[in-house]
């Protein structure tokens, strides 16, 4: 209904100007049941008695004429919009002019700083370089003997554990047969506990 319901000057002939409409919900008080079953809309042009073809013609110039009000509206709050954005932006090219210019003078004064800066930079990476190449060369000298020094302790450990292996083998060995099954009983009961 709010599409419908549309207040306009009634100055201009092409506005569309709906003055009032009345409905009833069934229940209500005012209500009263059509007096045919309606399959869609229909729109009732009173005492007049209207051809088909003069009803077609009528409703189209209606329906005509609410299109043109709404584009109208439209292109009228279109063109309001645009007024206020060209506004806003003519307002926004100074300060945005001074902030191009105060960019443009702070990129300078940059460019300058990183020209002086890029010569200390050289010397700086220069001196890494050096620096990085003297470390490679003592970390390579020192690599040779830490090698030769984890080859050496590996072999002992390697060692000591088939010792250490052998020592426990024999000992066992050497307990009662008891001993023994208690032993590896209790083994397998800490192993299961640690589970």
């Amino acid at each position: 209904m709010k599409h419908i319901d549309i207040k306009s000057e009634r100055i201009d002939p092409s506005n569309p100007n709906v003055e009032h409409i009345e409905t009833h919900q069934e229940g209500e008080e005012n209500y009263t049941p059509a007096w045919k079953t309606y399959d869609g809309f229909e729109i009732d042009y009173g005492d007049q008695t209207l051809t088909t073809l003069e009803k077609e013609a009528l409703e189209s110039s209606e329906y005509a004429k609410l299109q043109f009000w709404y584009l109208r509206n439209e292109v009228h709050m279109l063109r309001t919009d645009t007024n206020m954005n060209f506004n806003q932006m003519a307002e926004k090219q100074g300060s945005m002019t001074e902030e191009v210019r105060m960019l443009r003078t702070d990129t300078n004064m940059n460019f300058n700083q990183m020209a002086e800066k890029q010569g200390s930079m050289t010397d700086e990476v220069r001196m890494l370089r050096t620096d990085t190449n003297k470390n490679f060369n003592q970390m390579a000298e020192k690599y040779g003997s830490i090698s030769e020094t984890l080859k050496s302790t590996n072999k002992e450990i390697k060692g000591s554990l088939k010792e250490t292996k052998n020592g426990i083998q024999g000992a066992i060995e050497d307990l009662p047969e008891k001993l023994k099954e208690a032993l590896i009983e209790g083994f397998k009961e800490y192993l299961e506990d640690k589970k």
